[in-house]
């Protein structure tokens, strides 16, 4: 008999554990999603301010006052509104921060959705070693998809192997993908030949 409250008495305790675990871990969340939005917002407002003063320095300073995964994230869609000068010069602050070995970091260790996403970012930097990085992944990452967005990041840069290594490692046989559908639409023109053997 005693046995019986005794472990009902220690289950009810377990469950409030839990709960308690579950609402701190919550709270947490919410206060690392609210810092991330003020960095954010704050390297925006950097990177905006940087357009129009063009002082690298402090540039420089407020990307290298966020975590990597907030530079990256809000440094890539910012990138992708800019063109000519501006958008050279941003991406020279990028480089001189560190941010295509914080990419290639994250290309090899993060979540799918980071590494398609990193794989884009470092085509974008266009760093000195993007190019092994990118075929590293399209060689060896468990990922299709990743695979796939390694690709179309190396022939964005002008250093995509040849069509038969890609489509070994992506695997394309009897699959339909968009992604894949991309990867043709940047083929290079003058390699189109190759595209005439897998027709």
């Amino acid at each position: 008999m005693w046995y019986v409250w005794d472990l009902s008495i220690l289950l009810g305790a377990l469950s409030i554990a839990i709960m308690l675990i579950l609402i701190l871990r919550r709270v947490l969340q919410e206060r690392r999603g609210t810092a991330n939005a003020d960095q954010r917002r704050q390297l925006l407002t950097a990177l905006i301010a940087f357009t129009e003063n063009r002082d690298r320095e402090a540039l420089k300073a407020a990307i290298l006052a966020v975590p990597a995964g907030v530079a990256i994230n809000a440094g890539f869609e910012f990138l992708s509104l800019l063109r000519g000068a501006e958008h050279d010069d941003v991406l020279a602050a990028f480089k001189e921060c560190g941010m295509p070995a914080r990419v290639g970091r994250q290309l090899e260790r993060g979540n799918v959705a980071e590494r398609i996403h990193a794989a884009e970012m470092l085509a974008a930097l266009d760093s000195e070693d993007a190019s092994a990085r990118l075929l590293s992944a399209l060689a060896e990452d468990r990922s299709r998809e990743v695979r796939i967005a390694a690709a179309i990041a190396l022939s964005d840069l002008g250093s995509l192997p040849l069509l038969d290594f890609v489509l070994d490692n992506i695997g394309v046989a009897g699959q339909r993908s968009r992604r894949v559908i991309e990867l043709f639409r940047r083929f290079p023109r003058t390699r189109f030949n190759e595209l005439a053997v897998h027709a």
